[in-house]
Parts: structure tokens; C-alpha cells; sequence
């Protein structure tokens, strides 16, 4: 889910652009050097659920149905916030995504704006309610 996020942080910091990504969580029987080479059921779960994305643009496919519904409810939720980043609050989800043990101070030097418009970007872009998601995702697959 980290990544999912990470990815659509990338893509949606250029104007216009966004990104539709479904997660299988499963086995790997194969793995080729080409991902669509590989198979197993995470990518039978993957692909199932990327045909079926429309509206949607991001989704999770697993063996236990109930908590996929449970899950894709919160995305879902997520995605309202996250669709709408604009690609400065993308820009700076993203850093702060990849920079996780570094605080506030420290990021805001590296970017020259004042912690302030750091901050106000980050509440915009639901940062906290975000990473809290992908908190309550790894409790879950964690659980499988």
C-alpha cells in the first residue's frame, strides 16, 4: 500500500496525470524477470481487479473477501483525498513518504518553503489520515 501510495504521489505531481493500481495479495509460483511473465494468485487477484477499476483508482484483491470489502471501503475513502492532490501537495506527500524518519524541520530545509506552506500542504493532502490508512493496511495483511 506504501508504495501504491508513493507511486501516485510520483504521477500525480505532473499536472493532469494520474494512476489506477490493483493490489493482489497472494502467491507467486512464478517469478520471471518480467512481472508479466510472473503468475501466481497475486497476479490473477491483481489482474481481476484491474479490469474491473473504472471510477476507482486504486483497489485490493485478496483471499478473504470480507476484508477486501472492509479495506476497499477505506481506499475508497482515501482516494477521495488523494484524487484531488494537486501536483505541489503530491510533490510533498512524496518526500515526506520517503523520508519517514526524518521530522518536519528537516524536510522543510531541504525544499525552500517555509514550514508553514509545508504544513498547510500536508493537512490539504490528508498526510496524517493517509499514513494511518497504510498503518491499518499493514495491520491487516499482516494478520492473512
Amino acid at each position: 500500500m506504501r508504495a501504491a501510495v508513493q507511486i501516485k504521489a510520483g504521477i500525480k505531481q505532473i499536472q493532469g496525470l494520474d494512476v489506477r493500481i490493483a493490489i493482489g495479495i497472494g502467491e507467486r509460483d512464478y517469478n520471471a524477470e518480467s512481472i508479466t511473465e510472473s503468475s501466481g494468485s497475486a497476479f490473477i487477484r491483481s489482474g481481476e481487479s484491474f479490469s474491473t477499476l473504472k471510477r476507482q483508482s486504486l483497489e485490493l484483491n485478496s483471499r478473504k473477501h470480507e476484508m477486501d470489502e472492509m479495506l476497499n471501503l477505506i481506499i475508497s475513502l482515501a482516494s477521495l483525498i488523494m484524487d484531488r492532490w494537486t501536483p505541489t501537495v503530491a510533490r510533498i506527500i512524496k518526500i515526506f513518504l520517503e523520508n519517514p524518519v526524518k521530522n518536519q524541520s528537516e524536510i522543510v530545509s531541504q525544499m525552500n518553503k517555509s514550514q508553514s506552506s509545508i504544513s498547510e500542504a500536508l493537512k490539504r493532502g490528508g498526510y496524517e489520515e493517509i499514513k494511518k490508512m497504510m498503518d491499518f493496511y499493514q495491520k491487516q495483511i499482516g494478520a492473512l
